[in-house]
């Protein structure tokens, strides 16, 4: 006579299948909710990070003005030194 392997299926049946069902579940709403509120500080990041570089670039067009002396001059004033 074989011996029969012992499973989880085996000793404990239909339970195994809904178990492993309810717990990918339970990880599919935990995926949901985190990627959910990953999303919204994507977005504050994304926010913060464009409001310091227009306060860089502004800093970076300040300093240049400052440097060179010079005034902004009107388009066909630029286009004309082109």
């Amino acid at each position: 006579m074989k011996k029969k392997i012992e499973t989880y299926y085996a000793i404990y049946g239909e339970e195994t299948v809904w178990a492993a069902l309810i717990l990918l579940g339970i990880c599919e709403l935990a995926w949901y909710f985190s990627w959910k509120v990953a999303e919204e500080d994507m977005e504050d990041l994304t926010i913060k990070f464009q409001e310091n570089i227009e306060r860089q670039q502004k800093w970076v067009d300040d300093t240049y003005d400052k440097i060179f002396n010079r005034e902004e001059l009107s388009l066909p004033v630029q286009q004309s030194l082109i």
